[in-house]
Order: structure tokens, then C-alpha cells, then sequence
């Protein structure tokens, strides 16, 4: 028959809910042959604990409405879970209803496709959020630039004094300092939204560690900060090196930055493999920040939120993206005048058990 050579799974039901015709489709999704199904099996022997869903459907074609749903179930004995539209079309002669066809079309494929979409509509929808947000500091940022440029240069050139000059002379040096930071941060901002997809490789989260501690070393040294490297040196991840080597970088230099000014920094990394995921813990004991009040911005471009001077808003800004552009997440808790805990989620590449402790 025709019906046997397409895909979508058709059967014919009575009105007592006997199986009177299944095609070859229907047939291999539940693993039986004709001689099982047809003429010998009801709907609720067929499908068993599984025919829940499809009771009030079955009930309604019964009474002569047309009926069709999306479910999502794997096919008998596998694990692999399906989309499947499924439709009841009674069967009326004589305003009698004798059975119903019941037709179903695996929509898996279908259903992927819109996952895909969706989440690359998403994708580009926080693509264009960001660039409009960087698009306004940039315009914002440039403009005040210029309009301090311009106030020094009028007063430079209307200054008769040459010592006065002088003054305003190295306000413009101050000015084109400052402007140069500006550049190189909005240009790293650039750089890494530019860079599509991130390669990755074995990555190992002790080397990390140890090696933003040897880079601050100075920094370290010169506030008297102690740093606990709980990391075990067995734990692998798969990762951009450069972004790994940026984010612990940032995190340690954060927790030097925004020390508390009554106490000598104190930071802690460790690191948890639950499942397929690896938690990097980096806690500190500096300023903290009300969550309550900045939890939104914390990771905004240009948010700063403990007045120093040589804050740039820009260094959680970027390592949230690193994060995320490696499938990764953020978590964070904080208390102000207590101390800040970032989690780090990555995906885990191998691992063994044990910590090498190391005190800096």
C-alpha cells in the first residue's frame, strides 16, 4: 500500500479502541509486526503507562472532533526523547462514529531547527545590545574628550604666563594619557567581540593561578597580600589559554585593587569538579559590593562601584564575555566590608583527586 511507503505513522482505531490498520512507520516505532498490532492489540495495551497524554485526545476524536498535539516521548525501548505531531481524524458515517485515524509525524528535525533559530535570534539580539552600548560610550567618552581638549587648548593659547602654560601643557599630557586608556580598552573590547568562535584546548587551571600570582608579584608584595592557591594541578579544562590567563588575572588584580584600606589583602582560589563542570573559587576579603544595588551592573562595560581613581569598569566586563564565549557561567556573592566570592563555572576536560596547597 501507498501508506507504507511514507514516513508518517498512520494507524486506524474503532471505536473500541482495536488497532484495525498500522502502516510500516507505526509499526517500527513501537517495534511490533502487522500480526501483533492489527486486529489483536488496543490503544491502551499498546501504549501502556504512556497513553495518559493521549486519553482526553483519543476521547474527544471519539465524540467526533478532530484533534492534534505535540508531544514529547522517546519511542518504546530507547532513550532519545522525540517531537511528535499527532493528529485524530474521526471516522463518521451515518453521524456515527466508528474510529478514528490517528496520524503522527516525528517533527524532531523541525524542532532542532527551531532551537537553532531561536538561539541565534538571541545571540543577535545581545550582539546588537552591545554594540548599541558600546556605540554610546564611545559617542558619550569622545565627546568628553573633545570638549576638555578644546577648554585647555583656548586657555593654553590665551595664557600670557609661560609658567601658567606650562600647567595647562601638561593637563593636556594628563588629557592624551587618559584618552589613550580609553582607546586601548574600547579596542580591546573590539577585539574580542570580533573574534567569532574561540578556540580551545586542554587548559590547566593550576598553571593559571600560579602564573597571574608571579605577574603580580610586585603588586603582591607591595600591599602585603597573601594568596592561598587551593588548585589541584590535575584538574584540566577545556578553554581559550589567552581568556584563562586574562580571567584569573583579572580577578586576582581585582581583589588586590579594591583591598580593604583596614586590612592587608587576603584571596583564596580553589577548585570543585562537579559532574562535567569545573568551579573556579576566587574569595577575597576586600571592600565587597551591595549586590542589592549593583547586581545588574556588575558586569556592565564602564561600572565602577568603589570610587578609585584607577578603576575602568572595563576588567568584569570583559571577563564575563571570556566566560561566556566558553560556554561558561559567573556566580557571585558579596558583602560589603566583608569580602567578595566569584565562582567561575567551566566545563571540565579530565581530573584526579587531590590539592596541592600553595601560600604565597
Amino acid at each position: 500500500m501507498v501508506a507504507d511507503t511514507v514516513p508518517a505513522m498512520l494507524a486506524y482505531w474503532d471505536n473500541q479502541l482495536i488497532c484495525r490498520y498500522a502502516n510500516e512507520s507505526y509499526l517500527d516505532w513501537f517495534g511490533k509486526i502487522r500480526d501483533e498490532m492489527v486486529n489483536n492489540i488496543s490503544i491502551t495495551d499498546l501504549f501502556g503507562d504512556a497513553y495518559g497524554p493521549y486519553e482526553p485526545h483519543v476521547s474527544a476524536a471519539l465524540n467526533g472532533s478532530p484533534q492534534e498535539l505535540v508531544l514529547v516521548m522517546p519511542a518504546p525501548g530507547k532513550k532519545n526523547k522525540r517531537y511528535l505531531q499527532v493528529s485524530f481524524f474521526p471516522d463518521i458515517e451515518a453521524d456515527v462514529v466508528k474510529g478514528f485515524v490517528m496520524h503522527a509525524a516525528d517533527i524532531t528535525p523541525v524542532k532542532e531547527l527551531e532551537k537553532q533559530i531561536k538561539k541565534s535570534n538571541d545571540t543577535i539580539k545581545a550582539q546588537n545590545k552591545s554594540l548599541l552600548n558600546f556605540a554610546n560610550i564611545v559617542t558619550h567618552d569622545l565627546r568628553g574628550y573633545t570638549f576638555n581638549l578644546e577648554g585647555l587648548l583656548e586657555l593654553y593659547e590665551k595664557e600670557p604666563n609661560e609658567q601658567e602654560k606650562q600647567l595647562i601643557f601638561d593637563n593636556i599630557k594628563d588629557l592624551s594619557a587618559l584618552f589613550k586608556t580609553t582607546v586601548k580598552n574600547l579596542s580591546d573590547v573590539v577585539a574580542i567581540q570580533n573574534m567569532g568562535d574561540i578556540p580551545v584546548e586542554e587548559v590547566n587551571l593550576f598553571e593559571c593561578v600560579n602564573k597571574a600570582v608571579e605577574v603580580l608579584g610586585r603588586q603582591i608584595k607591595e600591599t602585603g597580600a597573601s594568596v592561598k592557591i587551593n588548585v589541584s594541578p590535575f584538574v584540566y579544562i577545556d578553554a581559550n589559554p589567552a581568556y584563562m590567563d586574562s580571567i584569573v588575572y583579572n580577578f586576582l588584580s581585582n581583589a588586590i585593587k579594591y583591598r580593604h584600606p583596614d586590612r592587608s589583602p587576603s584571596v583564596e582560589f580553589s577548585t570543585m569538579v562537579s559532574g562535567n563542570e569545573t568551579i573556579l573559587s576566587i574569595k577575597d576579603n576586600g571592600k565587597g559590593i551591595d549586590l542589592d544595588k549593583h547586581r545588574h551592573q556588575l558586569f556592565g562595560m564602564y561600572k565602577t562601584f568603589h570610587g578609585n581613581s584607577d578603576a575602568t569598569g572595563i576588567g568584569l566586563f570583559i571577563t564575563k564575555y571570556q566566560v561566556d564565549s566558553m560556554g561558561g557561567h559567573i556566580g557571585v556573592e558579596s558583602q560589603v566590608d566583608k569580602g567578595t566570592w566569584f565562582r567561575v563555572y567551566l566545563k571540565t576536560k579530565t581530573h584526579a583527586h587531590g590539592n596541592v596547597v600553595r601560600f604565597i
